[in-house]
């Protein structure tokens, strides 16, 4: 990866939606080699997706459910994490999912309409694979910062008049 390249990256994971001649001119270079080197990122799989940060907890007619739910796993003989990792990641409700260090071997970031659809998710689909040997859950309450953006805007308090 050239030096460009992780310019662009950087600029890119700040705002993903940021015009190509922005970062030409943020860089210094033509708009084509921009271009070029993002197609070829693209190519690459090292720009693997564009997404966007959404504050759900703003939208009054829809809050999406989130847990983290870590899995202690027996690795397969030939295949290790790998496998196991493939059958997780293919569920519609998975967001997220890595293979850690300590106690836990990984930790699932699963969405939900519901902590019922959530839990159903867990006890049917993840526990109950073979080599599966815990789980422990933890429900979001609150997201504060997701990918960098703050979500947890302060409101100014209000004041009340004070009448003598």
């Amino acid at each position: 990866m050239t030096d460009i390249d992780a310019k662009i990256i950087s600029l890119l994971k700040e705002n993903a939606r940021l015009p190509n001649d922005k970062i030409a001119t943020a860089l210094n270079i033509s708009e084509d080699k921009v271009q070029d080197a993002i197609s070829n990122l693209e190519a690459k799989g090292i720009i693997a997706a564009y997404s966007v940060v959404i504050n759900d907890a703003l939208i009054d007619d829809h809050e999406t459910i989130k847990a983290l739910v870590e899995l202690s796993v027996a690795p397969e003989k030939k295949t290790g994490y790998d496998a196991i990792a493939k059958r997780i990641y293919n569920y519609p409700n998975v967001s997220g999912l890595y293979l850690l260090s300590g106690q836990y071997d990984f930790v699932v970031v699963v969405e939900g309409a519901s902590h019922k659809e959530i839990s159903a998710f867990v006890f049917d689909k993840l526990a109950t694979q073979q080599n599966i040997t815990s789980t422990n859950t933890h429900f979001v309450f609150k997201k504060y910062k997701e990918q960098g953006a703050v979500l947890d805007q302060e409101e100014s308090p209000k004041r009340v008049a004070i009448v003598a």
